[in-house]
């Protein structure tokens, strides 16, 4: 179903999320095509917020 997003896609995420692992968004940013991942080291579950 990723694969057919055709859109830029932003993946943001805190490598210190306790609640969504790192590994998940790790699977999303190489299934969707055109997506750009980051990764905050220092980030928790929330940070994303901030952007």
């Amino acid at each position: 179903m990723t694969a057919h997003i055709r859109v830029p896609v932003l993946l943001c995420h805190g490598a210190k999320d306790v609640f969504s692992p790192a590994s998940h968004f790790a699977w999303l940013a190489e299934r969707i095509p055109r997506a750009t991942a980051v990764l905050d080291p220092q980030a928790a579950h929330f940070a994303a917020l901030r952007r």
